[in-house]
């Protein structure tokens, strides 16, 4: 397990001038309306909405291997025709669709998107290692408003990009006009998304009530993205658990992190490892920010002054 500092927990902070002009107000992304997503959209194991994390982890060398020989579901139960005659049927004992490494592409996507329209038993879809685009993600996330019922969703090693999470992120965010998202559980490793889409997706989730696990390791964050996601992690009242590694975040990102981190302190995951940018002043602000009385924290080779906070590399 990762390294866990036990501290007792500090009371509210002052505004950090170190911050980077950090506030808690909204970003600019909105969609208010279903024609606006249509133009938009161009391991703690105890979730239980989940059956648990997906226990993957972004490794750049991955993408020489097959999905399929890490694929741990039995063909049998959770193959394509299966999964699409259940899917037609409106089958209510159809409560999970595992199809990572299928190969589906954006055309096999649209199909199941197209028999998944109005199940209402379905909580949990991973179709992680499908290649799947921004235009199989718009098809499949008008789908998921129909679902109404879904809790997961893993898409981990697609290529969604920006577009794509702008299309999810109008499924994520709670709107009068359309079905309150219950969706608890969001991964979205290693899929081309920069600081547009994390803009997306952090706006959308700062009201959403449902939401616990975001991972949004291995994509193309930087600092410009980890600003909104400090924001969500300074508004949401439901997030648990936050996953930028392998980001491209430097000590300025891990600033904001810190001073959300300080008005925040239900959040009790961050992962930031691999951001080799990330140095001591990172690391001390982290350290620092740190008032919840059990974190799980995981940086890029550093220990920090207090020593609460080991590199899991060594």
């Amino acid at each position: 397990l990762p390294p866990v500092l036990q501290r007792l927990p500090t009371q509210q902070p002052a505004p950090d001038p170190d911050a980077d002009g950090l506030q808690a107000g909204g970003l600019a992304f909105s969609s208010e309306s279903f024609a606006s997503f249509e133009s938009a959209s161009l391991s703690y194991d105890g979730l239980s909405e989940c059956g648990g994390g997906s226990e993957e982890e972004f490794d750049p060398s991955e993408d020489a291997r097959v999905a399929g020989a890490a694929h741990k579901h039995s063909k049998d139960a959770h193959d394509v025709a299966t999964s699409l005659e259940r899917l037609r049927a409106k089958d209510k004992g159809l409560k999970e669709v595992l199809l990572r490494g299928s190969k589906l592409g954006d055309e096999g996507v649209a199909e199941l998107a197209a028999a998944m329209r109005e199940c209402l038993g379905l909580k949990k879809l991973d179709l992680a290692w499908n290649g799947v685009s921004a235009v199989g993600c718009k098809a499949l996330c008008s789908a998921i408003l129909t679902t109404k019922n879904l809790t997961c969703i893993i898409l981990n090693k697609n290529q969604i990009g920006d577009k794509g999470a702008c299309a999810l992120a109008f499924v994520l965010k709670p709107e009068p006009m359309k079905p309150e998202p219950k969706i608890a559980k969001v991964e979205l490793i290693g899929n081309q998304i920069g600081p547009a889409g994390a803009t997306a997706i952090a706006e959308a989730l700062m009201k959403n009530k449902k939401i616990k696990r975001l991972h949004m390791g291995g994509n193309n964050v930087g600092d410009l993205g980890a600003k909104p996601m400090s924001e969500l992690v300074m508004k949401n009242v439901s997030l648990k658990q936050i996953f930028l590694d392998h980001n491209g975040i430097t000590d300025k990102g891990a600033k904001m992190l810190a001073h959300a981190m300080k008005v925040n302190s239900k959040i009790d995951q961050l992962d930031l490892f691999n951001n080799e940018k990330i140095g001591e002043k990172g690391a001390k602000a982290i350290d620092n920010a740190m008032n919840n009385p059990i974190w799980f924290v995981r940086l890029p080779n550093q220990k920090t002054q207090a020593g609460g906070i080991a590199s899991l590399t060594k």
